[in-house]
């Protein structure tokens, strides 16, 4: 498929669209010999506890085929109500302590990219408190994964979230987290932005990216519904584009990626991976195909797009 030129790597995140994958190795196998047959997708997000043991063989399997990782520790972080922003030292220090861990994981998946994202114990103790506590907790991350592995370090990415609404995660809105970027400052550090956190703060996804780009590495195109709180799909869930009162459609996206591209905002970003959580069981390969379509819908747009521009 033609990438239009774009920077980075397309990838699934794969948890989202098949959720048995997190935990049954045979589910995880499955999905990503599907990807890898498919050749629409050259990166992969996913979360995986199963046995040590698979670790090399999911590594070996996406060397092989050429996918590059994305490990999404934040998931377990999310799940656990770990938090690396808490104002409470010994819960900050068992978050590091479990990310260190996961950052071993990614290592031997062979992962580029290793994600990671905050709780909500900071809200109510104010800015300051937040990005000191996260700052420090990703400095001392950084630091183990530089020890151990050197220039072969996943890279750290940190997610922000809105803190005004579900999950209410502490890290936050753009200038705070290009707050934490500036003070991290290492090459071994990025900010993962997804569009539809960003939707749900009610900002325009172009203009935050403007002020963050020269920070972000990771890329997710998501959509939401963040203004119509009696919808079913109200809040952080994800669902497929151009649904009836969501945030953003598969023309908002299209025009975003050729808008950052024509003005260079993608240039330290080298995966950007679609997310949709797919709700009905039994139903994982009608949404991965649904997805793909929206995702070739996307580009085809964008190079229309593009020529008209031209």
């Amino acid at each position: 498929m033609n990438r239009e030129g774009f920077p980075f790597s397309l990838g699934l995140c794969l948890n989202a669209v098949f959720p048995l994958a997190v935990s049954d190795h045979h589910a995880l196998k499955d999905s990503l010999n599907m990807i890898a047959s498919d050749g629409l997708f050259s990166a992969v997000e996913f979360y995986h506890e199963g046995p040590d043991g698979h670790l090399d063989q999911v590594a070996r399997f996406c060397r092989e085929h050429h996918l590059a990782v994305v490990f999404l520790a934040g998931f377990m972080l999310k799940r656990e109500r770990l938090d690396i922003a808490s104002p409470n030292e010994p819960a900050r220090k068992e978050a590091v302590s479990a990310c260190k861990k996961l950052l071993q994981q990614a290592y031997r998946l062979g992962a580029k990219k290793m994600l990671i994202l905050s709780g909500g114990e900071g809200l109510k103790q104010g800015r300051q408190t937040v990005v000191q506590s996260t700052v420090r907790s990703i400095r001392e991350l950084i630091a183990f994964g530089d020890q151990l592995y050197k220039h072969a370090c996943p890279q750290i990415t940190l997610e922000f979230f809105n803190p005004f609404g579900e999950p209410f995660l502490s890290v936050g809105t753009p200038d705070m987290v290009m707050e934490i970027a500036s003070l991290i400052d290492s090459k071994l550090f990025g900010i993962t932005f997804d569009t539809s956190h960003v939707a749900q703060m009610g900002l325009d996804i172009n203009q935050a990216m403007q002020t963050l780009h020269t920070r972000v590495n990771h890329l997710h195109l998501a959509n939401s519904v963040s203004k119509y709180s009696d919808h079913p799909l109200f809040g952080d869930r994800h669902p497929l584009f151009d649904i009836p009162q969501g945030d953003l459609t598969t023309q908002d996206i299209a025009a975003f990626l050729v808008s950052g591209q024509q003005r260079r905002l993608f240039d330290h970003i080298d995966i950007c991976s679609a997310e949709v959580i797919c709700r009905e069981e039994g139903k994982e390969e009608a949404c991965y195909e649904q997805l793909r379509q929206q995702i070739r819908t996307i580009y085809i747009i964008a190079a229309k797009s593009k020529r008209t521009q031209t």
